[in-house]
């Protein structure tokens, strides 16, 4: 109930006119209630899109309105919208429709409010119109055929919303369509009751229904209107407008329209076509107003290229016929015979589709043509010559005018009705009539217009409905057009008067008024006033009358005269502020307001010209002044001189700016009072009067240096006297300066620039410049042509110079030099360039030998085309010609504080600068882990600076990089267009109070990590921020502080590159002033830091990824090479352990425990790492390490970490009699499980007294960390392996983060059979990239007259890299399996030589050496890299047949040697003497001479006397283990051996195929060959020793295994002796007994199968099968079934007769092994 009392209260107003707003219609509800707390709110209506309507507004008031105080308002909101109408056509624009103002109570329905005919709408008209209709009725409308045209509005809703007479509902909207009456019910039920409605008629004609959905508005497609004419434009247009994923799919033009269909398409997620469309509407074009409007589906197709003759039925029925068109039911058919064309809609538009997708997919054919079908959005009306079939009649109709209710009472009250119908002779007969409306709950009037067709009329009989009321309304409005309409104040004591006179006693009057002396001439005038109270008088006329009308009602009034002198300036400022013009148009018709000279009189009632005067001090009292110095001196003089001589009445430039503020409607005037100055009156007018003085008002400049004495002639003054002689143009002189300033209108100014500027170069020497590269330069200086260089340049010199930037210096006579300048840059224009890199290996060092520079001085001479090495510039010159460098070199402002490091030639500056714009080599970007370049703060400005390419590059590294980044590294990437050389981009901390500590030692590595970046790069300045302040968190005075720091103690300690830090910042006052403190307290200090444990440094880290360039298309520079180190932040061998290498000072460590080397004596004093444990931790360490330890056993003591950071320090024994890893297993299970410390550091264990190499050594650690991470630890989490010598840091990196070789437990894999199986996996050493001696890959730089030239020389350059390079491949299987030994002996091959070794990855583990290179070169790697695989070929072979162990004391378990010693031990056994070999093994971590006594089979060690077991091991895959009858198998997995003829092994095999049944031709020669496959052989022994032991076990006879044939085809033959029979291929030759691999007892039965080939050559196996246990086989079975007594074991085949079987089946692959292959 309180929602519909509150509707009831609510009052809305449609129709408002523009510019009426929101107060204003407050104010007239107001002035109508007459109470001030009447309405409680007003707002505009919105749209679906949110959008305000300006034309609708919604007024709650407190209490339910009177229905006669809405019906005024509806009166005055209607009245108002007719005046603005009449006033726009008094401005000569074209007349515009006006809508009624309609009010009605938010209750009843719009369409209520006005009952008038239905306009034709389209479903694209709809979408604009009424958006809410699209989406929430779709399945509630229908289409109506049939309706009668003299039917009104209300009458259709009543007959639709009456369930009696129609089935149906409520209605919510209701328009007309082209093809019916559409109608959308509230409700679905009603809209299916009228489809099933059987009596559904109006004045008995029947009215066809169709379910009508509301057609879908298209999300990828829109419509641009607007006068464009190339579709390409379009498109670019609107991919400006697209998101990056987008793209422009097509741009249709609609025919006959400005209008295009465009389409977008994504490649990601959705197009968001309201974004699009938004932005296109903000660009603006010249002379072309853009509108963009939605899309939506169509219900009608056009049908082109038929034929005149098909009719309206066979185009119906072929699209209503599903089979051939996919169609449905069609409303209307629409043609035009002329052009051949049909308009087909349909009831349902997704018909329409269909149709549409068919025709696109086949063509459809009407009669004898196939026609063409295109889908139309546009189409609004029937047009001429377009008919459904037949003559249709023409109706009388009624129309309601757009014009003010007045007019027509005014042609109605005169003889103008007449005059209407002359206008329509022939075509109609025009009469008015009034109907009443309902608004709210009374009526009001309405007039219409009635048009009753002549029916005899030439005009008429070929007209349609559509034509004859189209030219009806033209008609008559363009009648309406001939009257005009004035409302204005006339006065109410005037108005008064001349009511009286003219007893004028009636609101309102139609007169005639006599305007002259002739009786007969006069206007008919209507004349209302609405308000008499105000004075408001309205007048309506035809044309020219309405002013005569007024002027004669002027007259008419009792006058008096008044007058008043002004200054000149106050009389013009009056004018041009546009106050006369303003008080003039105000008091038209009241006071007539004339200005003569200095006076202006005023002429009208008495009251009225003192309000005028009034009104006029008003506004003069507004005028506001400003100087105009805001010009500048010289113009500001320029202006003066003009206005302080009076001569700003009908000076030219005086004239042009009044002229120009007149133009733009600028209120103001340049006057002169005590100085020149601007008098206006708004804001806006200054703004705009400044610009177009600036912009009218021009100056230019000219330096006369050394032309004082040509000023002084009389050339000089004449020219001076011409220049001025206009007025408009004024020279000014500065002695001082040397300048001659033009001052005056922008064409004078410029007209005297250049006759000045003539007069100078004609009297002035010249020197230019042509900047062009050293390359260019070079070719001009080197091949000139002499003829026309001597031409062209006969009266100048020229040379190269290395003058601003360098170039081609020209001097001589200004206009000489000028033309001469010309010429060369059409010259240079014409020379043809080309740079190219050669990176193939050894060709750079080639090409930079003194052998290949006098190849390319040859090839320079041979082809005239000049050829620079690596380098297009002079070394001589002082710069490159970079384009970022060139005109105004670059300079950084003068640094705040500098200082220089003590013993160093580093500087260290604090200076205010953009770091973008800082000249240095390298600059410091804070990124974040993601290395992404946001928008904002400097990231943002290097983007925009630098270009895309610095974040292609980050993107790029990320993803190498596998992800987030961790803190504290640092990325280099190239610098884009900034002045900087390279961009270090270094991941910052982000500070928490919890992490505060973790934080400052992160930007600690930050600042070393950048400075390493800098060194690596060989960059000598680099510009560092105040990194991790601002959104990281860190608070400046921290930061700076540890930052320079940094700084200091990276560059005291080492020699480095850098020799200049600036440390930058822009904005941040407090940054830059804490810089300068920190810089100042080091100065203060005489250079040197003061202890400060908070800032004491971590362990430093190898910092170096990797340059860029491995990534991108560039290649690194000269000495910057290096092997990419491993990523020391990945652990998986390790997890749940995090493990790091790093370079430092393991007494530097923060972390929870710290490892110390000792003797077993435990003796603190003894050892390098002990002594400084000793120095740093105290005393008090040793005290405790001797008497009361924490832990200790005879491996480790643990104590205390004493001074140090860490908690605790674990003493670990560690000397040369016993392995690391051992004790150091014991050490982390003490650290984890007693200790339960979550952090441990590493030093470099065994490198030290224990004497192991860096490579074994980390081998021990490595093995150590992975058992003890097999044990899951419970709380030690990180290790972090502190190496002290850089020299040591790869090995230990390299070693300890390569993924474990993971074998079963316990199960011998076997070399060379792991390499045929591809079960071994080791790991390669050798870089993807290859190795090879590091070389930057040179540049040619390529200069000539024509590209000829420069191609002969690249021909000639290509074809000698071909005759100096070679490559050679070594392809093998050992290549895929070479251990680190061999594949360290290949990379010393490649990096000692100018070639690239690179090893490939092949999936079937055959991989490949590649060697490129210079010829010699790679002949020689070649030889060596061939004799280091077979080498190792051997090696796999020895393993293939023995394993070499020794027993370890200490882990008390039998340890394998390595492939390579276990080789080294059996070739020294084979030449063994008296059973004892003494010789010196490399074991994993001994480097040391051992005895073996082969009789006692016992090792003994030399240095250390120890004695220990040794065990040698035959391999199932060794020689002892297979028939006797084998040749060696060579290296190779598989093999087939051919018998010869004569050996008793080929008689007895052969006697074996015979004597089984099979019939040899005596003339006939039988191959057989031996299969020898140890794979499948050792397969073949398990499966029968398992089938054999089961037998045993169960007591059967039966024989474990047969000898037996299988025939069978060619092809089939490689895949058996390779990899063995195989089940999966069974059935091709039957399937009787299961599903298995066949054998039969005789030959002659296998000959069937033994198919012949091209050559008639048959072949079949001779194979031993395990036969085992039988059963009776059986059909389509897929494995035996279960032994007699057994649901579980199976019998091991099947046969075809169990109590004689002459057909063996078995069903597991390992059960066969081929022995022969007979070919006969």
């Amino acid at each position: 109930m309180e929602e519909e009392a509150s509707l009831s209260r609510q009052v809305l107003i449609n129709g408002l006119p523009e510019g009426f707003g929101l107060s204003r219609t407050r104010d007239l509800v107001l002035d109508y209630l007459g109470c001030e707390d009447a309405v409680t709110n007003i707002d505009f209506r919105e749209n679906i899109d949110g959008t305000k309507r300006t034309d609708s507004a919604v007024v709650s008031l407190r209490n339910k309105p009177d229905v006669n105080i809405l019906v005024e308002i509806a009166v005055i909101v209607a009245t108002f919208r007719r005046q603005q109408h009449n006033l726009k056509i008094t401005r000569s624009r074209p007349r515009a429709q006006v809508t009624k103002a309609v009010v009605y109570d938010t209750g009843t329905h719009p369409d209520s409010a006005l009952d008038r005919p239905l306009k034709q709408v389209t479903w694209q008209d709809l979408l604009q119109t009424d958006p809410n209709l699209f989406g929430g009725f779709s399945n509630k409308c229908v289409l109506i055929k049939n309706i009668p045209d003299d039917k009104s509005s209300s009458e259709i809703r009543r007959h639709f919303e009456n369930p009696n007479t129609s089935g149906g509902g409520p209605i919510a909207k209701m328009y007309r369509l082209p093809d019916g009456l559409f109608i959308a019910f509230c409700k679905e039920e009603s809209a299916k009751s009228i489809l099933n409605f059987t009596e559904n008629r109006i004045d008995t004609r029947k009215l066809p229904s169709y379910m009508k959905p509301v057609p879908e508005v298209y999300n990828d497609r829109f419509v641009i209107e607007g006068q464009i004419e190339q579709k390409t434009f379009i498109t670019e247009l609107v991919q400006c407008c697209v998101s990056a994923d987008d793209t422009v799919n097509s741009v249709d033009e609609v025919e006959g329209s400005d209008r295009c269909i465009v389409s977008v398409k994504s490649n990601a997620n959705a197009v968001d076509i309201k974004d699009i469309m938004k932005k296109l509407e903000k660009i603006e074009l010249e002379n072309v107003n853009l509108k963009t409007q939605r899309l939506c589906r169509t219900d009608c197709l056009k049908v082109s290229d038929l034929e005149q003759e098909i009719s309206n039925d066979k185009i119906q029925l072929t699209f209503m016929n599903k089979r051939l068109t996919n169609g449905g039911d069609v409303t209307m058919i629409e043609r035009d015979k002329e052009s051949n064309v049909a308009y087909v809609y349909f009831a349902d538009y997704r018909d329409g589709e269909n149709v549409l997708k068919k025709s696109q997919e086949e063509d459809i054919t009407i009669g004898n043509n196939v026609v063409c079908i295109t889908p139309c959005y546009f189409k609004t009306c029937f047009e001429e010559n377009k008919t459904k079939g037949g003559v249709q009649s023409i109706r009388r109709f009624e129309y309601v005018p757009e014009v003010d209710d007045d007019i027509i009472e005014l042609i109605m009250g005169s003889n103008l009705l007449e005059a209407l119908n002359k206008d329509f002779e022939n075509l109609a007969k025009i009469s008015f009539i009034q109907k009443r409306t309902p608004v709210v709950t009374t009526d009001d009037i309405q007039y219409y217009a009635c048009f009753q067709p002549l029916q005899v009329s030439k005009q008429t009989e070929r007209k349609t409905q559509v034509n004859f009321e189209s030219d009806c309304v033209n008609l008559i409005n363009k009648f309406f057009e001939k009257f005009m309409v004035q409302t204005s104040h006339f006065g109410s004591s005037k108005l008064a008067h001349i009511r009286e006179e003219h007893s004028w006693n009636n609101r309102s009057s139609i007169i005639k008024m006599k305007l002259d002396e002739d009786a007969s001439a006069g206007c008919v005038v209507f004349i209302r006033w609405n308000y008499p109270q105000n004075g408001s008088l309205k007048m309506i006329a035809l044309g020219q009358n309405i002013s005569s009308a007024w002027k004669w009602l002027q007259s008419k009034a009792i006058q008096m005269e008044s007058s008043e002198t002004y200054e000149d300036w106050e009389i013009e400022v009056i004018k041009e502020c546009g106050i006369l013009a303003d008080m003039k148009k105000k008091y038209e018709g009241t006071v007539n307001i004339i200005d003569k000279e200095r006076r202006l009189t005023f002429t009208g009632l008495k009251t009225e010209i003192h309000s005028c005067r009034a009104e006029l001090f008003k506004q003069i009292i507004k005028i506001k002044s400003t100087s105009l110095s805001f010009l500048g001196q010289p113009k500001l003089k320029f202006l003066t001189d003009i206005l302080e001589g009076g001569r700003n009445v009908n000076d030219m430039v005086t004239q042009v700016i009044r002229e120009e503020f007149r133009k733009l409607c600028i209120k103001g005037a340049l006057v002169f009072t005590s100085e020149a100055s601007l008098k206006y009156m708004q804001e806006n007018d200054l703004d705009e009067a400044q610009e177009i003085l600036a912009d009218l008002i021009h100056e230019h400049c000219i330096k006369f240096s050394g032309l004082s004495s040509s000023l002084q002639s009389v050339e000089w003054k004449t020219l001076e006297r011409n220049l001025c002689s206009s007025g408009a143009l004024n020279v000014q002189f500065d002695n001082e300066l040397s300048t001659i300033t033009l001052v005056g209108l922008k064409k004078y100014v410029e007209n005297g620039k250049h006759r000045l500027e003539q007069y100078v170069k004609e009297n002035l020497s010249g020197k230019e410049i042509v900047k062009v590269s050293y390359l260019v330069a070079q070719f001009m200086s080197t091949f000139p042509d002499e003829a026309e260089v001597h031409e062209k340049l006969k009266n100048v010199e020229w040379y190269l110079t290395k003058e601003n930037s360098g170039g081609i210096l020209i001097q001589g006579k200004a206009p000489l030099v000028k033309a001469a300048k010309e010429w060369m840059m059409e010259k240079v224009a014409t020379i043809e360039t080309k740079q190219f890199s050669i990176p193939d290996p050894g060709m750079p060092g080639y090409f930079r030998s003194e052998t290949g520079k006098q190849f390319l001085k040859t090839t320079q001479a041979i082809s005239k085309c000049v050829i620079l090495v690596d380098t297009e510039k002079c070394p001589q010159w002082e710069c490159e010609l970079d384009p970022k460098m060139l005109g105004s070199q670059r300079r950084n402002p003068v640094p705040i504080i500098t200082t220089k490091i003590t013993n160093t030639d580093v500087t260290i500056n604090v200076i205010k600068n953009d770091i973008t714009e800082h000249v240095v080599d390298a600059i410091v970007n804070a990124s974040n882990n993601k290395l992404e370049l946001r928008p904002a703060g400097v990231s943002g400005s290097i983007l925009r600076k630098g270009g895309k390419v610095i974040q292609d590059e980050m993107n790029t590294y990320y993803r190498e990089g596998g992800g987030n980044l961790p803190s504290g590294l640092a990325a280099v990437t190239t610098a884009g267009s900034l002045p900087c050389k390279k961009i270090i981009h270094t991941i910052g901390p982000v500070w928490s109070n919890d992490q505060e500590r973790w934080a400052r030692l992160k930007l600690k590595e930050c600042i070393d990590a950048s400075l390493f970046e800098a060194e690596h790069h060989n960059l000598s300045s680099i510009a560092i921020p105040a990194v991790s302040c601002g959104v990281f968190g860190g608070k400046a005075e921290i930061c700076t502080r540890i930052i320079v720091r940094a700084v200091f103690q990276h560059l005291e300690s080492q020699s480095s590159s850098v020799k200049r830090v600036d440390l930058v910042e822009v904005s941040n006052a407090k940054i830059l002033e804490q810089f300068k403190t920190q810089v100042a307290k080091i100065i203060a200090a005489g250079g040197k830091l003061d202890a400060d444990d908070e800032f004491e440094a971590a362990p430093k880290k190898s910092y170096h990824w990797g340059d860029f360039s491995m990534f991108t298309t560039k290649k690194p520079e000269a000495g910057s090479h290096k092997r990419k180190q491993p990523d020391t932040n990945r652990q998986q061998p390790f997890h749940p352990l995090t493990v790091r290498v790093t370079q430092g000072d393991i007494l530097n460590s923060d972390l929870d425990v710290i490892v110390n080397l000792v003797g077993e004596r435990f003796d603190l004093t003894g050892g390098i790492l002990s002594q400084k444990v000793i120095a740093k931790a105290g005393q008090s360490v040793v005290q405790e390490c001797n008497s009361k330890p924490i832990y200790a056993t005879k491996h480790y003591k643990v104590t205390s970490g004493g001074q140090l950071s860490c908690k605790n320090i674990v003493h670990m024994v560690s000397d040369q009699r016993s392995k690391p890893t051992a004790n150091l297993l014991k050490v982390l299970e003490v650290v984890d499980q007693k200790l339960k410390m979550s952090s441990l550091a590493l030093p470099a264990i065994g490198t030290g007294n224990v004497k192991l190499s860096a490579a074994d050594a980390a081998k021990a650690i490595r093995e150590a960390l992975e058992k003890f991470a097999k044990t899951k630890p419970n709380n030690l989490r990180r290790i972090d392996v502190i190496v002290f010598q850089n020299v040591m840091l790869h090995d230990f990196q390299s070693t300890i983060n390569v993924p474990p070789i993971s074998t079963s437990e316990g199960t011998r894999v076997d070399a060379m059979e792991s390499i045929k199986t591809g079960t071994l996996q080791v790991s390669s050493i050798i870089p993807k990239q290859g190795v090879g001696r590091v070389e930057t890959p040179v540049k040619l730089f390529l200069c000539a007259a024509s590209r000829f030239n420069i191609n002969l020389a690249d021909k000639r350059i290509e074809n000698h890299i071909k005759e100096k390079s070679l490559t050679k491949c070594i392809d093998d299987t050992a290549v895929a399996y070479l251990d680190d030994t061999a594949q360290k002996q290949l990379i010393d091959i490649g990096e000692n030589r100018s070639i690239l070794l690179r090893k490939t990855d092949n999936a079937s583990g055959k991989d490949k050496i590649i060697i490129s290179g210079l010829k010699d070169h790679v002949i020689e790697a070649y030889d060596e890299a061939y004799g280091i695989v077979q080498e190792y070929k051997d090696i796999l072979r020895c393993a293939d047949y023995v394993k070499w162990q020794y027993y370890d004391n200490m882990s008390q378990v039998r340890e394998d040697f390595s492939l390579r010693d276990s080789c080294t031990i059996e070739n020294a056994c084979k030449h063994a003497y008296n059973g004892t070999v003494r010789l010196s093994i490399d074991s994993d971590y001994r480097k040391r001479t051992y005895v073996i006594n082969l009789d006692k089979m016992k090792e003994t060690c030399r240095e250390t006397g120890a004695e220990t077991d040794v065990f040698r091991t035959l391999t199932v895959a060794s020689d002892e283990a297979f028939p006797k009858s084998w040749s060696s198998m060579g290296g190779v997995p598989w093999k087939l051996d051919k018998l010869a003829t004569h050996t008793p092994e080929y008689q007895d095999v052969l006697s074996e195929f015979t004597s089984k049944g099979l019939q040899l031709s005596p003339s006939s020669t039988a191959q057989i060959e031996r299969i020898q496959n140890p794979t499948l052989y050792k397969q073949y022994l398990a499966q029968k020793s398992k089938v054999d032991a089961r037998m045993r076990a169960d007591n059967v006879t039966n024989p474990v295994s047969l000898k037996l044939f299988h025939g069978t085809q060619k092809d089939i033959c490689p895949k058996i002796y390779r990899d063995g029979f195989d089940r999966r291929y069974a059935g091709e030759n039957g399937t009787m007994y299961g599903w298995g691999v066949y054998f039969a007892t005789t030959s002659q039965y296998s000959h069937r199968f033994a198919t012949p080939d091209n050559n008639g050559q048959r072949r079949m196996f001779l194979a031993e099968v395990v036969t085992g246990e039988y059963a009776q086989g059986r059909r389509d079975t897929k494995h035996p079934p279960p032994k007699s007594g057994s649901q579980t074991e199976l019998c091991d085949s099947v046969v075809d007769n169990v109590a004689s079987p002459t057909i063996y089946v078995v069903f597991k692959d390992a059960s066969v092994y081929p022995l022969y292959l007979l070919t006969y």
